[in-house]
């Protein structure tokens, strides 16, 4: 999102952020800044209408908080940019090749009407002593043509090397955009992303594609309790144990928050309620410890839903009925697997 605003709109709605963020405990950071003048703005609408929602439901804005808020509305935008200039500088290079190459086409194109007419220079040369000054010439011609092709092949080498660069570059921004920086998988952009192909992919082949949500059990509670600091912690641990408990095309991302999806693709309802229950058991064990004093947080369970994709089905319906197991699971105790088929014994596993 870029603004182009009067001095005194800019003031305007300058100073509306500032009211707001003081009203809801912001804190003043320039990333902060640019959210809640984006709000007041009145712009991105969808923007306005998270901040409302979030505002009416009391939610605290936490670091975290504010830190997914960008990531949503503004990373997107942020990324393009190194993308652009990314594009530019390689369009540059390009070319600045193209233009070399045509020199050195029209050189080489000198070059041969040059010696075409040193060769019959040559052969109508009256004395010896004129032979020589047209050979010399000949070497003179061929000694510069020389040089200019190293020249171009020094200058292609190091655009080969400025090439490569940029491309590593590309793939740090790609990986970059798409990794949750807290937990190290998958974000929301990436799962979105991996949702569309695998969908794309379980309506071409007919094969079984399931999705898990998962949610950490009373994590306002670590927050609250330990602080934020701790609560990342805590989230870094769930991360761990589903990139751990996952294999081959499986996926997890973070969802958002404290909750969690894997994508689970050529995999049966049952096979991947099986695979989320063994998550579970994994994560119930893993007691959060301080590595300085060996203080205990104490345990952290996890309480997940999956659901199984109809061919033809919107993905949000698909990742509802994985969101409505989750919430069956919350509120028959937590800590347990519920799948889109509840009252199954061999599909619903408790602990």
């Amino acid at each position: 999102m870029s603004f182009e605003d009067s001095r005194e709109k800019a003031k305007e709605f300058g100073t509306a952020a500032i009211a707001a963020m003081s009203r809801y405990d912001v804190a003043l950071t320039p990333m902060n800044y640019r959210i809640w003048y984006a709000y007041m703005s009145g712009r991105d609408k969808d923007l306005v209408r998270s901040l409302d929602v979030l505002i009416g439901n009391q939610v605290e804005f936490t670091p975290k908080k504010n830190r997914e808020i960008y990531d949503r509305f503004f990373d997107a935008e942020d990324t393009a940019g190194h993308l652009c200039d990314n594009s530019t500088r390689l369009e540059s290079i390009a070319s600045e090749i193209l233009e070399q190459l045509h020199q050195t086409n029209t050189d080489q194109d000198a070059y041969c009407d040059k010696m075409a007419s040193l060769s019959g220079m040559i052969g109508a040369a009256p004395d010896a002593r004129r032979l020589a000054e047209l050979v010399q010439d000949v070497l003179a011609e061929t000694k510069d043509i020389v040089v200019k092709s190293q020249q171009l092949k020094l200058r292609l080498s190091e655009s080969s090397g400025e090439v490569a660069e940029l491309r590593r570059h590309l793939e740090e921004v790609r990986e970059e955009a798409l990794t949750d920086g807290l937990t190290g998988i998958g974000n929301r952009k990436f799962l979105d992303l991996r949702l569309l192909e695998e969908v794309k992919s379980a309506m071409e082949s007919g094969e079984s594609l399931c999705v898990v949500l998962a949610d950490i059990d009373h994590f306002k509670k670590f927050n609250d309790t330990y602080g934020h600091r701790i609560g990342d912690e805590v989230l870094r641990l769930a991360g761990r144990v589903l990139k751990d408990s996952v294999k081959g095309q499986d996926t997890p991302a973070r969802y958002g928050g404290e909750e969690f999806c894997i994508i689970l693709p050529r995999t049966s309802l049952t096979n991947a309620v099986n695979l989320a229950e063994q998550i579970r058991r994994t994560l119930e064990t893993r007691e959060l410890k301080s590595t300085t004093t060996s203080r205990s947080y104490g345990r952290i369970s996890m309480s997940l839903g999956v659901s199984l994709y109809r061919p033809g089905e919107a993905i949000d319906d698909f990742v509802s009925r994985a969101d409505a197991a989750l919430y069956r699971a919350k509120r028959d105790g937590r800590n347990r697997v519920e799948s889109e088929e509840p009252g199954s014994e061999s599909l619903s596993l408790a602990s």
